[in-house]
Parts: C-alpha cells; sequence; structure tokens
C-alpha cells in the first residue's frame, strides 16, 4: 500500500520488518526471496539503484535454486534486475536480464524492455524484431488506448525507422506515440514522462523535417506543441526559443495576420510573463490583439483572454492602474459574449479585488471580490475552494477597514469550507487562522485569538518548516495579544522567537512587520526594567520605518546616524557601517556635503573605518569631518576635537609622530574646553598622547601623560568590569614609560599592580594584557640583574601568547589574522627571553628565541622593520663574542641599514649599532674602521644624552682602546681620563667595575709608554 502511494520510505520499514520476521521463523526462501523483490523495487522507487540491484540479485539467487532457470518468478526477477541496470545506464548487463525474462516467459512487457535496450545498443533490427512483437501482443489485447507502454514502443519504433531513412514510418510512430501519450490524464507530468514525450515530439519533428523540411505548417504545429509542453513543466525559455521558431514559420506560410500568429504570440508572451519579461510579453499580446481583433471581431472571448493576459503583465510591472484597465476590458467583452456571469470573469473580478486592496482602496475590492463570491457561488456552488477564496478575501477587505464583526462572518464561512475541502497542513488554511487570530484580537477575545495564531503556525511549521516568514508574522501576532492581556513574559518569548527566525530567513522581511515586532520588544523591556535591551530594539525598530517615509527622507536619515553611532557605540561596526553609509547617501543628497549632520555621517564612518585598520579611508572621513566642523561650528567645537583624536591617532599608526602630537594636543585642547576635567574623553586622550611621546623617546613628556591619564582613570573608576580594566591599562602605560625613564622599581610596582588589577577583574586568565604585565616584569627583572626571575616571567608570559597564536604559525596564517597585538607581543617577549638566556649563558636557546622573534616580525612588519634591525643587532652581538667576527659585521651592517632607513643618521639605536660595529672592527685589528664606528656613536649620543652621560663614556672608555692598540697612548689617556671624570660625575668609586677597568688600562697604558721612552 505504501509504495502504491509512493510512500517509499515507510513501504521500506514495513518490508524490512517483513523480512526480519521471515528469517526469524525460517520461512522459505521463496516467501524470502519475494521481500527481497519488493526491497528491490522500494529502492528503485526511491532512485537508489546500486542498492536496488543487491536486493534484487539476491532475490534473483534465491529464487534459481529454488524454482530452476526456468519459472516465471525468476523471469519478473530478471526483468526488474534489468531495469534497474538501465538506470545504471549499463545496458550490456540489462540485455542479459532482459533476454533471460524473455527466454522464460515471452510476455509484452519483456520483449518491450528487450527491444527498448535494443535500440539503445543500436541492436536496430533485433530490436524491431521485439518491439513488433510487443506491438501485436498489445493490439490483440485490446486493453486501454492510453497506455503509456503501447506509447513507448512506438516511439522507439519510430526511432528504429529514423535510423533506417523509412521517415513516413518514423512520423506514423511517432504521431501514434504523441496521440496515446495526449490522451493520459498525467501527461508528462513526471520526469521520466516529460523527456519520453519531448523525445517523441523531437523525433517528430526530425521526420517531419526530412519529409517536408523546417518551413513545413506540420513541422510548425509541432513546434508550437513542444513549446505549451515545455510551458507546461515551466521551462520558459525553451518555451520561448519553440515559439519564436513556430512564429517564423507561420509568419512565412501565411503572413504577419494570420490567425495562427495570434495564437502563438499569444501562448509567447504568457512564456515570457513567467520569465519575467511582462515588457517584452506586453509587445507580444498588442500584436495578437491587432490580429484577433481583425479576424474575430472586437467581442470575441480570446480578445477577452489577451486583454486579461495584458493586465497580468501590468501587474508584474507593478504598473496597477493600466493592469485594472485592462481587467476591465476583459470584463466588458466578456459582459457582451457570455453576460459576464462566467467563473473566468469571477476570477478577473478576484484580481480587480486584490489590486484594488493593495492601493487601500476598500470599496472597490469589496464591492469586486462580492461579484466573485456571487459569481463562484451560482456556479460551483458554496462549499467549493474558489468561492472559499473570494470569501477569505472579502474577510480581509472589512478586516482592514475595521469591520470585525463582518471579517469575523467571511472569514469563518472561507474557514468551514477549506477545512472540508483541503488537506489539514494546508497553507491556505494556515492564512485563514492567522487572518482569524487578528480579527479574534481586535474583538478581544484573547483565548481565540491564541488559538488561531497557534494553529497558524502548526500549520506552517509543518508545510514549510520552522524557519519561514509566515510562521514569524504568526508568532508575532500572537505577542501582540499577549502583551494586550498583560503576559509580558510570554509575549517576549513569542517575539524573540519570531526575531530568531527572522534573522535565518534569505530575502527581505517585510519592514512594517519586523519594525512592529522590535517596537513590541523595546515596550516590553521597558515594562519589565530592562533599558539596554529596550533601547536595542527600538533602535533597530527605526531602521525598518525607512520604508514608511520612503529610502529619501530626513528623518529615516536621522534615525539610521542615531542607529550607526549606538552600534558603533556597542561594537557592532557590520551593522554600524551599513547603517552610516546608507545614511551619508542619504545626507548627501538631502543636505549637501556642507552640513553639519553630513560631517556627523563621515566622522561615524571614520571611526568604523578606523577599528577595521583602513586608516587611508577613515583619515579622509575625518579629515571631511572635521573642516566642515570648524567651518560651521568653530574651530574649538567638541566635534573638531574628536575628529583631531582619530587624526592623531592614524598619524601615529602611520608613523608620522610630529603630526600625532600636534592633532592630539589640539584635541585635547578642545575636549578640555568642552568637558569635565575627569571625563574619559580626556583621558582617552592622554593615554594615546602617552604612547607617541613613548615612541618617540620623549620619555619625561610620556610619563606625565600616562601619570595623568591614571589620575582621571583612578578617580572615575568604578565597579564595572571596564572601568576596571581601563584603570590597569593606565598602570601599565605610565610603568612601560618608567622602565624607559630608569625607573625601575616604581615601574615594577606598577606592572605588579596592573597585573593584579587584569587577574581580578579580566575573565580569561590566559588574557594578552595579563601577558604584557609577566612580560614587562621580565624585562625589568633582566635589567636588575634577576635572570632567573626573568626567565620564570618571560616563559609565562610566552606560554599565554602561544596559547592565543600557536608556537610556530605558519607566515600566511600570521598575515591573514588581525592578531597583530597578540604576535607582536610574543615577538617581543620571545625578544626578551633570548636576552635573559644570552646573558645566562645558554647560548643555543637564546639563539633559537631570537630568529623565532625575528620571524613574526618579519611575518607582521617585513623584512626592512626596526624590531628585526634590534634582533639583528643582538645576534650581531653574539656572533662577535663568538669570535664569528665576519657574520657579526654582516648582521651588524644589515641592522646598521634598517635602523637608517626609519631613523636616520643620527638616532641613538644608529649609534647603539656603530658601537656594536666598532668592536668587531677592533676584533679584526681594523682600528681605522673601528674610530670610524666610534666617532660617529658618539656624535650621535653627545648630543643625545649629553656630553657627560654615562653611554658617552661607554664609547670614550671604547676609543681610548683603539687609540691604545694603534700605539697612541697619550691619546688614549687622554680618553680614559675623560671617561673617569664622566664616571666621578655619576657616583662611581674606584671600587666600580667600570672605573676599575679604566685605571687598569691607564696603567697598563703608562707601563707600555714607559717602556718606550726607555727603548729609546
Amino acid at each position: 500500500l505504501h509504495t502504491e502511494q509512493k510512500q517509499f520510505s515507510l513501504a521500506l520499514d514495513a518490508y524490512l520488518g517483513s523480512l526480519h520476521i521471515h528469517k526469524a521463523r525460517g520461512s522459505t526462501e521463496i516467501a524470502i526471496a519475494e521481500i527481497l523483490n519488493n526491497i528491490g523495487i522500494t529502492y528503485f522507487g526511491m532512485k537508489e539503484y546500486d542498492r536496488a540491484q543487491i536486493y534484487h540479485a539476491e532475490a534473483l539467487e534465491s529464487l534459481r535454486q529454488e524454482l530452476g532457470d526456468d519459472h516465471v518468478d525468476v523471469a519478473f526477477c530478471w526483468h526488474s534486475l534489468g531495469v534497474v541496470h538501465q538506470e545504471l545506464c549499463d545496458q550490456v548487463e540489462a540485455f542479459k536480464c532482459f533476454q533471460n525474462a524473455v527466454s522464460i516467459e515471452r510476455t509484452e512487457l519483456y520483449l518491450q524492455s528487450l527491444g527498448m535496450c535494443l535500440v539503445q545498443m543500436d541492436e536496430n533490427e533485433n530490436a524491431y524484431v521485439c518491439l513488433d512483437e510487443a506491438l501485436r501482443m498489445k493490439t490483440l489485447d485490446c486493453g486501454n488506448d492510453a497506455d503509456d507502454d503501447l506509447a513507448e514502443i512506438q516511439r522507439n519504433l519510430g526511432i528504429i525507422w529514423m535510423r533506417k531513412k523509412r521517415f513516413d514510418e518514423s512520423l506514423r510512430c511517432f504521431e501514434e506515440a504523441l496521440k496515446i501519450k495526449m490522451q493520459m490524464p498525467l501527461c508528462g507530468e513526471s520526469e521520466k514522462d516529460h523527456r519520453n514525450l519531448m523525445n517523441c515530439l523531437d523525433g517528430a519533428l526530425e521526420a517531419v523535417s526530412e519529409i517536408f523540411g523546417t518551413q513545413h505548417m506540420k513541422y510548425a504545429r509541432l513546434l508550437h506543441q513542444k513549446g505549451n509542453f515545455h510551458g507546461a513543466k515551466k521551462e520558459h525559455s525553451h518555451a520561448i526559443e519553440a515559439y519564436v521558431e513556430t512564429l517564423k514559420i507561420y509568419k512565412s506560410q501565411h503572413g504577419d495576420s494570420h490567425l495562427s500568429v495570434a495564437n502563438t504570440l499569444f501562448n509567447l508572451g504568457v512564456s515570457l510573463n513567467a520569465k519575467g519579461s511582462p515588457d517584452k510579453a506586453i509587445r507580444c499580446f498588442i500584436k495578437a490583439l491587432r490580429i484577433t481583433k481583425a479576424r474575430l471581431g472586437e467581442d470575441h472571448l480570446d480578445v477577452a483572454d489577451t486583454y486579461e493576459q495584458v493586465a497580468e503583465s501590468n501587474k508584474l510591472l507593478l504598473s496597477y492602474n493600466d493592469a485594472k484597465i485592462y481587467y476591465e476590458k476583459a470584463l466588458h467583452v466578456r459582459k457582451q459574449a457570455t453576460g459576464a456571469s462566467d467563473l473566468k470573469s469571477a476570477a478577473i473580478m478576484h484580481e480587480l479585488g486584490k489590486i484594488h486592496s493593495q492601493e487601500g482602496l476598500w470599496e472597490n475590492a469589496e464591492r469586486a471580490f462580492k461579484e466573485s463570491v456571487r459569481i463562484r457561488t451560482m456556479q460551483l456552488g458554496q462549499d467549493d475552494h474558489l468561492v472559499a477564496e473570494s470569501m477569505y478575501n472579502l474577510g480581509l477587505v472589512y478586516k482592514s477597514r475595521g469591520d470585525s464583526a463582518k471579517a469575523l462572518k467571511y472569514l469563518e464561512g472561507s474557514l468551514r469550507t477549506i477545512k472540508s475541502k483541503l488537506a489539514s497542513a494546508d497553507p491556505q488554511l494556515a492564512d485563514n487562522f492567522h487572518s482569524l487570530g487578528g480579527v479574534h484580537s481586535s474583538l478581544g477575545n484573547i483565548d481565540k485569538s491564541v488559538f488561531c495564531y497557534d494553529k497558524a503556525v502548526q500549520i506552517y511549521t509543518e508545510v514549510y518548516g520552522k524557519q519561514n516568514d509566515n510562521v514569524a508574522l504568526s508568532l508575532a501576532g500572537k505577542g501582540e495579544i499577549l502583551c494586550s492581556g498583560e503576559q509580558f513574559r510570554e509575549a517576549l518569548s513569542c517575539f524573540s522567537e519570531c526575531l530568531d527566525i527572522r534573522k535565518s530567513i534569505d530575502g527581505p522581511i517585510p519592514a512594517k512587520e519586523s519594525g512592529d515586532v522590535l517596537s513590541q520588544m523595546g515596550e516590553i523591556y521597558s515594562k519589565l526594567g530592562d533599558g539596554t535591551n529596550a533601547s536595542l530594539s527600538f533602535a533597530s525598530a527605526l531602521t525598518t520605518y525607512r520604508q514608511i517615509f520612503g529610502t529619501k527622507h530626513q528623518t529615516v536619515a536621522d534615525v539610521l546616524q542615531r542607529m550607526s553611532a549606538h552600534f558603533v557605540k556597542v561594537g557592532e561596526f557590520e551593522r554600524g557601517y551599513s547603517c552610516v553609509k546608507e545614511t551619508l547617501i542619504l545626507q548627501q543628497e538631502l543636505l549637501g556635503q556642507d552640513d553639519t549632520k553630513t560631517a556627523d555621517s563621515h566622522y561615524c564612518m571614520g571611526t568604523i573605518l578606523y577599528e577595521w585598520n583602513d586608516y587611508a579611508e577613515a583619515c579622509k572621513c575625518f579629515e571631511r569631518a572635521r573642516d566642515v566642523h570648524k567651518q560651521k561650528l568653530g574651530e574649538t567645537h567638541l566635534s573638531v576635537a574628536n575628529s583631531n583624536f582619530y587624526l592623531g591617532c592614524i598619524s601615529e599608526r602611520k608613523g608620522d609622530y610630529e603630526s600625532a602630537v600636534q592633532y592630539l594636543q589640539d584635541s585635547l585642547s578642545g575636549r578640555r574646553e568642552h568637558l569635565d576635567e575627569m571625563d574619559h574623553g580626556i583621558a582617552d586622550n592622554l593615554a594615546r598622547l602617552g604612547h607617541v611621546y613613548y615612541k618617540q623617546s620623549e620619555w619625561d613628556p610620556a610619563v606625565t601623560a600616562f601619570s595623568d591619564c591614571l589620575k582621571i582613570r583612578e578617580a572615575t573608576r568604578g565597579t564595572d568590569t571596564a572601568s576596571q580594566v581601563n584603570v590597569a591599562d593606565a598602570l601599565f602605560d605610565l610603568g612601560t614609560a618608567l622602565v624607559k625613564a630608569l625607573d625601575t622599581q616604581r615601574s615594577m610596582q606598577l606592572f605588579t599592580d596592573a597585573l593584579k588589577e587584569y587577574q581580578r577583574h579580566l575573565d580569561n586568565q590566559n588574557d594578552v594584557k595579563i601577558a604584557k604585565c609577566h612580560s614587562c616584569i621580565g624585562e625589568i627583572y633582566e635589567k636588575t640583574n634577576e635572570l632567573l626571575k626573568a626567565v620564570n616571567a618571560l616563559e609565562t608570559a610566552t606560554g599565554i601568547y602561544e596559547y592565543h597564536v600557536g608556537t610556530d604559525p605558519p607566515e600566511k596564517e600570521i598575515r591573514a589574522s588581525k592578531k597583530i597585538d597578540a604576535y607582536s607581543g610574543q615577538a617581543e617577549t620571545l625578544f626578551r627571553l633570548a636576552t635573559a638566556k644570552d646573558r645566562l649563558g645558554e647560548e643555543v636557546i637564546a639563539l633559537k628565541q631570537y630568529r623565532r622573534a625575528m620571524r613574526l616580525y618579519k611575518s607582521l612588519f617585513g623584512r626592512d622593520n626596526l624590531h628585526v634591525a634590534k634582533i639583528l643587532n643582538r645576534l650581531a652581538n653574539m656572533k662577535g663574542r663568538a669570535g664569528s667576527v665576519d657574520k657579526a659585521m654582516v648582521l651588524f651592517d644589515e641592522s646598521l641599514r634598517i635602523r637608517m632607513l626609519h631613523l636616520g643618521n643620527n638616532h641613538e639605536d644608529v649609534a647603539e649599532t656603530l658601537f656594536g660595529m666598532g668592536i668587531v672592527f677592533e676584533k679584526r685589528r681594523d682600528y681605522g674602521a673601528a674610530m670610524k664606528a666610534y666617532s660617529d656613536c658618539l656624535r650621535i649620543r653627545s648630543s643625545k644624552f649629553g656630553s657627560d652621560s654615562m653611554e658617552v663614556a661607554q664609547v670614550v672608555v671604547n676609543i681610548g682602546v683603539v687609540r691604545g692598540n694603534k700605539g697612541d697612548f697619550s691619546g688614549a689617556l687622554k680618553s680614559w681620563n675623560k671617561a673617569l671624570s664622566i664616571y666621578r660625575k655619576h657616583g662611581l668609586g674606584d671600587d666600580d667595575a667600570l672605573v676599575a677597568t679604566v685605571l687598569g688600562h691607564q696603567r697598563l697604558a703608562n707601563q707600555l709608554k714607559k717602556r718606550g721612552r726607555n727603548k729609546n
């Protein structure tokens, strides 16, 4: 029974259950084989041909063993297996199966299958014998003339005759096949039937073309028929192609004004409408109208049909006035011909009613639907589904007009009819329940309304699945009625479920309905005291109401602007960008480029682009905003200060620190004029300014800026996590500046305090901020020679960074990642760890970590960045200490090239590299080059640190060593005396290692100098 109803999954369950019982009971092989064969047939119906083959083969083997090779049941099994092989395109195996079936029992079915298989194999003679015999048996059978098997025999015979160039015989067979297929009630319904039907037509067309040529009327009629079949299967492109070719033939044979031309134009127009080209369709219908009127008169029903199709085209073009005109014309013709009381007239009235409803012309819609109800009731009786359809739409008209009593009458009448006519899970039934839910809601019938909406949700879900717009609408309706009954939690649940569905639905969502849902949610959240969600819901609702005012309305622009600012505030940048992009287009069109609202949109766009690291475009936005605000509001306005802040941040990112300082100072000045001194905006400004000073190596201004920022953060500290973390950030920033200012004790305390704050308030103890603290603490331990503590802290930091980015990620992954801070932090930590390991004498580990750090820096910033230069400098020092002076020099050269490229000739980092190069030149006994390197280093350090700095003393000592090695003991002693003088100024006594080293150099130089005099 399930198989007959094509419920194959259920059939399979039943057969498998039966098979299990048969085997458990030890039933005969014949009984089991029958079940196996049926399972094969079921899998065939499910198009699982491989499985079908397995079960048919197993059944066949069992039957052959039990019944022998000549039993009719074996023949049936052979045939079933052959059909499966055909679907698997294995014609050879299919042929063997069909041949075995025919050898056992020569039935018309087996002969037909064998013959058709032979046609596929191009075995035309043998195929003809089989098919001809099958045809005779069918004819003698005197069965149903509308037999598809008979049609298929004729079709395959037509193919054979075509191959033999017997075109008359071929055409006769194809036409006979077509005649039979056309008599069948479900002609061409399945894909296979449709394919066979089209093959018949193509065969007939080929035969006609061979006999009469492609310009013959017979060819045109077949081609027209082919277009009709394509249209029926919604293959509109193929239908259009067939009609166009038909049209050419009819015109060439009969001219442009023949009725056959009009009929073809009509069908071509219908297909063009279905294909979505109503403008082209109208041109076809107008031409068809001209011919039909001339041939049949103004009041012929064919004219009415064509008017109706022109109306359909205009409706597709949303030209409702023109659509109404042509519907009225169609009605007029029908009234003349039939009295306008036929079903077609009722259908036209129904369509007119729908158009009037769309336009809000409720009285016109009421008249149209009432007339449609009257005609359909008269022609079909009260209980027909078409009557129910018109009653339903009439009920909707009364619902829209606020006449709930009449709406209830017609909707309930419609529901009674369709409940008896339609399946329990039909969408029309759900539509009716949904509309009734709204009517009961307006009447205050809460329980009845909820019942109807629940029924609508249930049916829509069964028909379309949960993620469907109709389900969402019914849930929204239920939410509204629950809200009116102050059942807020239940209503909120409905609205939330509705929104979840809408978010998952592809395609446009009706704007008003979405807005209504969000607005209702806002009201409920407000009543429940949830201000955050209320704000979010109201803001989201506003975006949908732009459809109420149109796309070019200032109210919409204002709402979108507020929306975009809100989304930026909460970090939803994608949604914010979408809103502000639309806002900007509207503002520019409505207000122009020089309006402050347009400038506000540019500013908002800039903040989003800045977050996305698109600094070039962000900079353009902020500059436009600043210029307009400055012109309209004055230079010191807060809006100008805000743009300057971001321009400073962008300049910092680009490495233009001088411009960054200027922008940030201007911003700070403007904000202080308008904001409270303890405002977070001022703290943000100070923090950014501190970072720029830090990058310029201006440690004192950086310390001042970070200190002022910390005061504000601590004074405005709240109980929320963000506020606590802001304090920790300020502690950390000040610590980094104090490290550079050589206040290691205070910086250690700040990093320790920041670490505690982060650990207390961050949910993830592997947060990058915690890693940064451990890394900086490790750096201080290294500077204060607590190397084991340094290693411990730095390895902790490394572990956290590896939690985020892995141990050795591929270069492509690094470049594609947005975790720049994590990767750069990991690189800096590895560099510090390598330094500590190097000082502990673990040179192999140090070298490995330096290389890991350099790989990260190269992947992040390229080969020529300053971080790479810093590591190259360290590696050069290591190679120099190990005696590999040539390798060291190569590394120093590359480090110097990169540093001079970015920093110029007078930076302290350049001096550091020159100092290292001087040492290597010394070891190579190239004292001239060493003296040049030290001299350049001395010039830079003197200008940067002062002539009495410890950095200068270090260089002067080495210059003395070079002079001594060259035999210039007087010059050497002079240099060392200068170095000693600097050391004394810094409070170093004779017991200090630096002083002792220089004193040792002096004693040796004096001895060598004295020995030289004695020798002379």
